[in-house]
């Protein structure tokens, strides 16, 4: 069970919600963990402590190297590249982690998973006062919700952004 504070912001596909939470962010402090923004046509994977973009979505089609969802070809190395800086958060908790985002593949638990269960477990152990804010599609919100064991959960739309 998930003890840290968890805000689940979630609205519809492409309705800006990375877009919204990136400029959010720039103004908080001790923020840490992934956002997937699209740059040009192509998913990238930002690190948010390290402002750093790498690639996640891509034209490979070697099956090797690549997981498909839908219209969606992403880089296996993107998912092992995003636990890795997860992990990394854990290692120098900051007060907020963001995880963009929480769908198809990890409700399947692909993508994210199963590492992303155990860090969010990692976590909720040795750093419970780290809030989390997960981007989740509006039409997977009650499954995200059903998978995850989160005690202290928070909806929010894009009010809460304005604050």
């Amino acid at each position: 069970m998930i003890k840290n504070k968890v805000i689940i912001f979630s609205d519809s596909i492409q309705s800006g919600k990375t877009s919204r939470v990136l400029t959010w962010i720039k103004d908080q402090e001790s923020v840490g963990g992934i956002l997937t923004p699209d740059i040009g046509e192509k998913r990238k994977l930002l690190d948010i402590s390290e402002m750093k973009l790498y690639d996640l979505e891509t034209d490979d089609l070697d099956q090797n190297h690549i997981i498909a969802v839908g219209r969606f070809v992403f880089l296996k190395a993107g998912f092992e590249r995003a636990i890795a800086i997860l992990n990394q958060a854990l290692l120098n908790p900051p007060k907020l982690v963001v995880i963009d985002e929480i769908g198809k593949l990890e409700l399947e638990n692909a993508g994210l998973e199963p590492a992303l269960s155990d860090i969010l477990n990692k976590f909720s152990i040795s750093s419970p006062e780290t809030t989390f804010l997960i981007i989740v599609r509006e039409n997977l919100l009650g499954e995200v919700v059903a998978k995850y064991s989160f005690q202290d959960v928070e909806f929010v739309g894009y009010n809460y952004f304005t604050k």
